[in-house]
């Protein structure tokens, strides 16, 4: 999910290529939240297929937003939640049946101007850069697990990134799928429906 806005500096402690060390150590943490909170069980292996899986698709999304932000020369960088973070754990911790997980999101310098349509289609584009990376995702852990390639990993990379990508494509603020549905609703469908079509399919 990504956050229109000024920059967030909070302060930076240096560079590496197109992350700053704050960023990287945020990511890191945000990731290590992630597989422990939907985690199984508190095993070293589920903690690790967790960790893997939920990786592979949260810095697909996040990262995404990101480089399609850097593309338009937007300020971007990914910024931890402190609540969501400690509301993961919480829930974690008592093995909640209902799993929460809002670590953070690329927080991205709002681009201005005159020309309104174009600032639109840039925020769009943006927005619908992390949910259509999901959906590339799944598409390839499907392709692998229909021909039989590692099941057991390929089938929750798919359901991890079929799940993450269309909770995002949710047309509510702040949501990717609201800043995607104002600018375009033909795009805004096409995506729903790869990402909500097999969860819909799974269920009925």
């Amino acid at each position: 999910m990504g956050w229109r806005g000024g920059p967030y500096w909070g302060g930076n402690w240096g560079n590496l290529g197109p992350f700053s060390v704050q960023e990287i150590i945020n990511i890191l943490i945000a990731w290590f939240v992630l597989g422990f909170a939907f985690s199984n069980s508190i095993s070293a292996g589920a903690i690790a297929l967790s960790l893997i899986t939920w990786g592979f698709a949260f810095l697909a999304h996040e990262l995404s937003h990101k480089f399609a932000a850097r593309h338009y020369g937007r300020w971007a960088e990914f910024r931890l939640w402190t609540w969501g973070i400690l509301l993961a754990l919480f829930l974690a911790i008592i093995r909640s049946p209902v799993v929460f997980a809002a670590p953070g999101a690329v927080y991205i310098a709002q681009s201005y101007g005159w020309d309104y349509n174009k600032v639109k289609k840039e925020n769009g584009v943006i927005s619908m850069a992390g949910p259509a990376a999901n959906a590339a995702l799944a598409g390839f852990s499907f392709l692998l697990l229909t021909l039989g390639i590692a099941p057991g990993f390929t089938s929750i990379l798919f359901i991890v990134n079929v799940w993450l990508g269309a909770f995002n494509m949710i047309p509510i603020p702040p949501l990717d799928g609201y800043k995607v549905f104002t600018w375009n609703k033909t795009y805004w469908a096409i995506l729903a429906v790869v990402l909500f079509a097999p969860l819909i399919l799974a269920f009925a």
